[in-house]
């Protein structure tokens, strides 16, 4: 199944992806709020889950260290890891996309079950 988005409804959206808006990461962030529906389970960003899809969106970075967006270095060395602020999903209210709602008890077993497989993966590569 594809992953779809849609902008229509995100106030000011073109102002947000035409690099005039956060540094000029503004499609960067939208971009990374889209995928990380998949995780998130929440599809549908309104003006009453903002809030938790930015918990959830936080939650599986601080667990499993998901990045969210890279900026890249002024320098143009390498990038940079940036999170994403509650701010900049409340920007993003309107935003759509094709993924199922997950309950929060979902959310949660998904995410605790998540982070028991990758330590037990990393424990399997150590070879130990």
């Amino acid at each position: 199944m594809s992953l779809n988005w849609d902008v229509q409804n995100v106030r000011e959206y073109r102002k947000l992806h035409a690099g005039q808006d956060q540094g000029g990461a503004g499609w960067l962030i939208t971009d990374s709020l889209i995928w990380a529906s998949l995780f998130t389970g929440m599809g549908t960003i309104t003006a009453e889950n903002w809030r938790e899809v930015y918990v959830r969106t936080r939650a599986a970075h601080n667990v499993l260290g998901l990045e969210v967006y890279r900026t890249l270095n002024k320098d143009g060395t390498g990038y940079n890891a940036q999170h994403i602020t509650p701010g900049m999903v409340r920007r993003r209210i309107g935003l759509r996309t094709n993924v199922s709602k997950k309950t929060d008890a979902q959310f949660k077993k998904w995410l605790g079950e998540t982070a028991f497989n990758q330590a037990k993966d990393s424990l399997r590569m150590s070879g130990i």
